[in-house]
């Protein structure tokens, strides 16, 4: 397995964990529960972050190998 292949996993397990936040956040604000809510909603972008930097570093490792 390759650095490529290992930052796709990465990648797949980061964009389900943004998934199941974006899920729960929708659920908590239908019951105007707003704590869950901004909990939920702050963890989801965190997974977002996150998937910004594995995909520039997928990127650059792909762009590198070129060279």
């Amino acid at each position: 397995m390759n650095i490529v292949d290992k930052l796709s996993f990465i990648e797949t397990q980061l964009e389900d964990a943004a998934n199941k936040h974006k899920e729960a956040e929708e659920r908590a604000l239908n019951v105007a529960n707003y704590s869950d809510y901004m909990y939920h909603k702050g963890h989801k972008e965190a997974f977002k972050g996150s998937l910004m930097l594995i995909r520039d570093l997928q990127l650059q490792v792909i762009l590198n190998d070129k060279n």
